[in-house]
């Protein structure tokens, strides 16, 4: 066997130029080769050396620009495969190479039609700008918010030290990088490790403190939440649901108004979906987000990323609850005229397209695949629905675990099909769910919180009230 530097090019089918992708190699005892400059082995931990490669599942993937040289050996079965976002066709084949064979061609084809899309990936850490641009490009995203967040690093003298990598390129309301068409927008995250974490985007400066939580508790998630909507900033809430914050203070500002997002995770889909539907049965409507949940160079092999209609904004989208996060399907929807009319594609194996609210599954569609393209009509009577949102669900085919495995899986955030009811039945069930999350943080606060300050208590205690007497009813 001998091994030779080969230039490896993709490109688009579209443009006949070469593309950013993500690609893998492996020969058939397990080892990956990587394109020069880069190692075959590289860090996992949280912020270490993030960006350039990925390992996802049991694949080590790297990042390129569309070209590169690699030293790959002559002789042997070497499975390759190559990927660009959702609307292109993966590339998974064996190639051998020939001896004295230097140039690796090849050509990634767009199979979905891009249609009215913008594709974001609603949070990132600990990459530098420049890599969280060659990594949205490759994974045919249009932007990326790449968040501030602090981060503990041992310096060599035994202590640890808070790091804020990128506040420099903080960006807020601007792109800090663009090129072809991507951005690279670069805002944070604040976080305590009890009362939760929220994503300010489209800031105007900096929200700080960036955390609080390790000496004392004198902030608050709602405070953080009326910085950033200063200057038509959102508030995204993440890691909602997490096993040791169920609700926390962020509920608190969802009910308050001062949340626009919701995060959906895979790992937690059940849960976050159930949270929303209880926000917007009580007339909270707050949009869905996803993310590649980027801030270690190990991932989740089934991520989702956020889509709204170029005919706004992503901030606006977040505002309006007109967003809906996938990690495959691609869909549109309309209500007109007393029905609801949606559509999804995918490369990805579709089994069924789901019609439901907040209680009830109220209609379901079947799939269809032709020429390697599954796709889903369905038209739903609005009348048939007793409450006024109906959500749209994507799954893959039965046997799969759509939100943690392989499948295609998408869902929209509550779309609007009537006026708020006081009488739904189902807003009894949604207060007193939520009344005692609500009251579980409001006892933490009492007996567990480390506040230094009585007046940062009494805001605290105060917005907790302001939360309850809205599920009991009260403005």
């Amino acid at each position: 066997m001998t091994e030779l530097t080969v230039h490896l090019r993709v490109n688009d089918s579209t443009t006949e130029q070469q593309t950013p992708v993500r690609f893998s190699i492996q020969d058939e005892q397990g080892k990956f080769y990587a394109p020069h400059g880069r190692a075959e082995d590289f860090p996992m931990g949280l912020a270490e050396a993030v960006g350039g490669a990925a390992a996802i599942g049991t694949k080590k993937w790297y990042y390129i620009d569309g070209s590169c040289e690699i030293t790959l050996p002559t002789g042997v079965p070497l499975h390759l495969q190559v990927a660009k976002g959702l609307l292109y066709e993966p590339i998974d084949r064996t190639v051998t190479l020939g001896a004295g064979q230097m140039a690796l061609r090849l050509t990634i084809e767009k199979k979905l039609p891009a249609r009215n899309d913008f594709f974001v990936d609603s949070r990132a850490h600990f990459l530098t700008p420049h890599d969280a641009l060659l990594e949205a490009q490759a994974e045919g995203l249009d932007a990326i918010q790449l968040l501030i967040a602090e981060n503990m690093v041992p310096g060599q003298d035994g202590k640890l030290y808070p790091t804020t990598m990128n506040l420099a390129a903080f960006s807020g309301q601007e792109a800090c990088l663009e090129r072809d068409g991507t951005s690279v927008v670069v805002n944070t995250l604040n976080s305590h490790p009890a009362v939760g974490k929220v994503a300010l985007l489209h800031c105007h400066r900096p929200i700080f403190p960036l955390s609080f939580g390790e000496e004392n508790d004198n902030w608050s998630i709602c405070d953080w939440c009326d910085q950033g909507h200063r200057k038509k900033g959102v508030a995204v809430w993440v890691d909602a649901y997490h096993e040791a914050v169920p609700g926390g203070e962020a509920l608190v500002a969802a009910l308050l108004g001062k949340i626009d997002a919701i995060e959906l995770t895979a790992n937690r889909a059940a849960k976050i979906l159930s949270m929303v539907t209880m926000l917007r049965t009580l007339n909270y409507p707050v949009a869905l987000v996803g993310s590649r949940e980027r801030w270690s160079n190990k991932m989740a092999a089934n991520t989702l990323l956020t889509v709204v209609s170029r005919d706004r904004t992503f901030v606006e989208a977040i505002r309006e609850a007109k967003t809906y996060v996938t990690n495959g399907p691609i869909m549109e929807w309309s209500v007109e005229e007393e029905w609801l009319r949606a559509r999804a594609e995918s490369l990805r194996p579709m089994e069924k397209l789901t019609v439901s609210n907040a209680t009830t599954k109220l209609a379901e569609f079947k799939a269809r695949e032709v020429s390697g393209v599954y796709c889903i009509e369905a038209e739903f009577p609005v009348s048939q629905c007793p409450s006024p949102f109906v959500i749209l669900s994507v799954d893959g085919p039965s046997g799969e675990d759509s939100r943690n495995q392989r499948g295609a899986y998408a869902v929209t955030s509550p779309i609007t099909i009537g006026e708020y009811d006081p009488q739904d039945p189902a807003l009894e069930t949604a207060r007193k769910t939520l009344r005692k999350l609500v009251e579980g943080y409001r006892d933490w606060q009492e007996t567990g919180a480390r506040f230094t300050k009585s007046n940062v208590r009494d805001r605290v205690m105060g917005y907790c009230a302001d939360a309850l007497t809205k599920l009991d009813g009260g403005s």
